[in-house]
């Protein structure tokens, strides 16, 4: 691979994966971070999933086991937490999603 310096070099295969992972705007796909706080109810979070659906940003609603609901998103959250890839989250509780 040409690098911006001119110089060629061989991507390892995680650089391949992350590269892989990132689109031409550079959100992170495949990738996921949580964006609610802990509701009651997963209706509560219904309203958001539509507003993601409708931009066509894959979602999911995680059932934690302390009880109450969150929101997971797929990109990446700036100077939050580090997301988490999908296989990872579908290991989750999830009780409601669109686009996974």
């Amino acid at each position: 691979m040409r690098t911006c310096s001119g110089e060629n070099r061989r991507i390892s295969e995680p650089e391949k994966h992350e590269i892989a992972m990132t689109d031409e705007s550079g959100r992170g796909r495949g990738r996921f971070f949580v964006i609610s706080k802990v509701v009651e109810s997963p209706e509560t979070l219904q309203g958001w999933v539509e507003w993601f659906r409708n931009r066509n940003i894959p979602c999911a609603i995680e059932k934690r086991r302390g009880g109450g609901f969150i929101l997971w998103r797929e990109g990446e959250e700036i100077g939050g937490k580090s997301p988490i890839p999908l296989a990872e989250l579908k290991k989750k509780r999830i009780v409601g999603s669109f686009g996974l």
